[in-house]
């Protein structure tokens, strides 16, 4: 059996790569979002923003809760976890993860696409 903590700490560290994800998918896109272009390119500019700030918020209370978990010594029936917990520990870790780096594929090919266009 894996113990609390240690899973704890593991999920914290696939939270914060997908956190890092979205706060650098947020900080390049934010200027973009005033540049006027085309309609259909200016909205979904808008919705995969509000896709990435969704993300980062979601993400957000497992991070405080992990946090919580590794560092802050809080009383608990029991230290170790079920195949089934660490299971549904690591899914949600890594299907927020696998989000976050898609979305920042997807402007990473709508930047190419507007870079290859201007040529």
């Amino acid at each position: 059996m894996m113990n609390t903590q240690f899973a704890a700490l593991l999920v914290l560290v696939l939270g914060l790569v997908g956190m890092a994800f979205m706060i650098r998918v947020l900080v390049l896109q934010f200027p973009r979002l005033r540049v006027k272009d085309n309609p259909t390119d200016q909205a979904l500019r808008y919705v995969l923003f509000y896709l990435a700030l969704s993300l980062l918020s979601v993400n957000f209370i497992p991070i405080v809760i992990n946090i919580l978990t590794v560092f802050v010594d809080i009383p608990r029936s029991s230290t170790s976890l079920n195949t089934v917990g660490i299971a549904y520990l690591f899914s949600t870790a890594v299907a927020n993860d696998l989000s976050a780096g898609f979305l920042w594929l997807i402007y990473r090919i709508i930047d190419a696409n507007k870079a290859r266009e201007k040529k």
